[in-house]
C-alpha cells in the first residue's frame, strides 16, 4: 500500500504531522478520524514527483467554509476541548478573512460572558438562524459536540446538492457561450462581407437572404438599442419578481415547467425535510423547527405550504393531514412523513426523505440535461444553417444572371 504524508488536528487542537500506509486518501483520512485526529492535509508523492492534496482547508465559497468551520468545531468539542480553545483552533484553521474575524469577535463574547449561540447570532449571515437554533439546543441538552456534528453533516449534504447542481449546468452553459459566439460572429463579420459582394452584383435577392442582411445590419448599427433593451427587460424582470406578486406567479410558473419543475420541487422538498429533520434531532421543538425551515423553502408555492402545515401542527392536527391538503408536496413524501410519525421516529424519517428526493433529483437532473443538451444542439444548428442556406440561396441567384 502507498504510503501518505499528513498533517491533522488532535484532541488538543495542536497540528500533527506524520506518515501512515492506506490504500488511497480516503481511506488514509478515515483511518485518521479513527484514531482521533482532525485531517487537514493529505498528500503522497509517486516516482515521477506528482502530488496528489487532500486539503480541507483550500475549500472556497460561504457554505464550504461554513462547513469546515463547524466540522473543526464539532471534532474538537466531541474530544473535550474547551469552547474558547476550540473557537480559537477553527479560527486559526480558516483561509477566509471574513470567518476568522467573525470566529474572533464569537471567541470574545464568549470570554464576555455570551453563550454559543448567542455569540453566533450576532453574525447572521454566516451563521443563519437555523444554526443559531441547534447550537442552542445543543447547549440546552448538553450535547453540542453531538449537535455541531449533526449540523457538519447537514451542510456536507446541502454542498454535495448544489455542487452537483452546478457541474450539471457547466456543459449546457457551455453550449449556449459558444453557440452564441458563433452565431455573433457570423452576423457581425461574415455576413456583412458577403453584404458588400451581394450589393455590387445587383441581383435581386432572396426574401431569406433580405431578412439575414436586414438582421445583420441592425445587429452592426444598432447593437447598443439591443444592449439597451436587454438590459432593461432585465433590471424589469428583476424588479417584477421583488414584488410578492409577481414572485409568487413566477415560482407557481416554474413548478408547472415540464422536467424543469421537477428538479426545482425535489431540491425544494429534500432541503425542506433534511432541515426538518436535523432541526428536530437536534432537540428543536416541532414550532420552532417548521419556522425556520419555512425559511429555507424558496418557492412560494411550497413556502405556503409550509405556512399552513405550521399552522396545522399549532392547532394539533399532525403533520400529514396539513400536507395533503396543501396539494404542493409529492404523495410520497407524505406517506413516509405519516409513517415516522406514527412510529415516533419523525426526525430520522424526515432524513430519510431528504435522502430520497436528493437522489431523485440528480436523477431528474440527468433527464433534464438529455433533454436539453440535444435541444440546444439543434437549436444552434438551425440557426446556423439558415444563416449558411440564405447565403448559398443568394450566391445561386446571382449566378442565375444572365452574362
Amino acid at each position: 500500500m502507498p504510503a501518505f504524508a499528513y498533517q491533522a488536528i488532535d484532541a488538543n487542537g495542536l497540528t500533527t504531522k506524520g506518515t501512515l500506509e492506506a490504500v488511497d486518501r480516503l481511506s488514509a483520512a478515515s483511518l485518521l478520524q479513527q484514531r482521533g485526529l482532525l485531517p487537514l492535509n493529505i498528500a503522497t508523492s509517486s516516482g515521477k514527483g506528482r502530488v496528489w492534496r487532500f486539503d480541507f482547508r483550500n475549500i472556497g465559497g460561504l457554505a464550504r467554509n461554513r462547513l469546515i468551520c463547524v466540522r473543526t468545531l464539532s471534532f474538537l468539542l466531541s474530544a473535550g476541548v474547551p469552547v474558547d480553545r476550540a473557537l480559537a483552533v477553527s479560527a486559526q484553521l480558516t483561509e477566509s478573512p471574513l470567518f476568522r474575524q467573525a470566529l474572533q469577535e464569537v471567541l470574545r463574547a464568549i470570554k464576555g460572558g455570551k453563550s454559543l449561540s448567542s455569540a453566533l447570532e450576532s453574525h447572521p449571515k454566516l451563521f443563519p438562524s437555523f444554526y443559531v437554533s441547534m447550537v442552542r439546543a445543543g447547549e440546552t441538552s448538553g450535547n453540542l459536540g453531538s449537535t455541531l456534528t449533526q449540523l457538519a453533516d447537514y451542510q456536507e449534504s446541502i454542498n454535495e446538492l448544489r455542487s452537483h447542481l452546478i457541474s450539471s449546468m457547466i456543459y449546457p452553459a457551455l453550449l449556449v457561450v459558444v453557440g452564441g459566439i458563433s452565431v455573433l460572429f457570423l452576423m457581425e463579420l461574415v455576413v456583412p462581407k458577403f453584404a458588400v459582394v451581394f450589393q455590387q452584383a445587383g441581383a435581386a435577392l432572396p426574401l431569406p437572404t433580405q431578412i439575414l442582411l436586414l438582421v445583420s445590419e441592425g445587429l452592426n448599427k444598432g447593437w447598443w438599442l439591443w444592449l439597451s433593451v436587454i438590459i432593461a427587460m432585465s433590471f424589469g424582470f428583476e424588479r417584477y419578481l421583488a414584488t410578492v406578486r409577481g414572485r409568487k406567479r413566477f415560482d407557481y410558473f416554474i413548478l408547472g415547467v415540464p422536467k424543469l419543475g421537477a428538479v426545482i420541487e425535489r431540491v425544494q422538498v429534500s432541503r425542506f425535510a433534511r432541515s426538518l429533520g436535523t432541526l428536530l434531532q437536534g432537540g428543536v421543538p416541532m414550532v420552532r423547527s417548521l419556522e425556520i425551515a419555512r425559511q429555507i423553502v424558496s418557492n412560494q408555492k411550497l413556502s405556503h405550504a409550509v405556512d399552513h402545515l405550521l399552522q396545522g401542527v399549532k392547532q394539533g392536527k399532525g403533520l400529514v393531514r396539513p400536507l395533503e391538503e396543501t396539494g404542493a408536496f409529492p404523495p410520497l413524501s407524505i406517506q413516509l412523513i405519516g409513517v415516522g410519525e406514527e412510529t415516533g421516529h419523525l426526525d430520522a424519517t424526515l432524513l430519510q426523505v431528504a435522502n430520497v428526493y436528493e437522489r431523485e433529483t440528480r436523477t431528474a437532473i440527468k433527464n433534464l440535461v438529455a433533454f436539453f443538451e440535444p435541444c440546444l444542439i439543434l437549436v444552434m444548428g438551425l440557426v446556423v444553417g439558415a444563416i449558411v442556406i440564405s447565403i448559398l440561396l443568394a450566391i445561386y441567384s446571382i449566378n442565375d444572371i444572365p452574362m
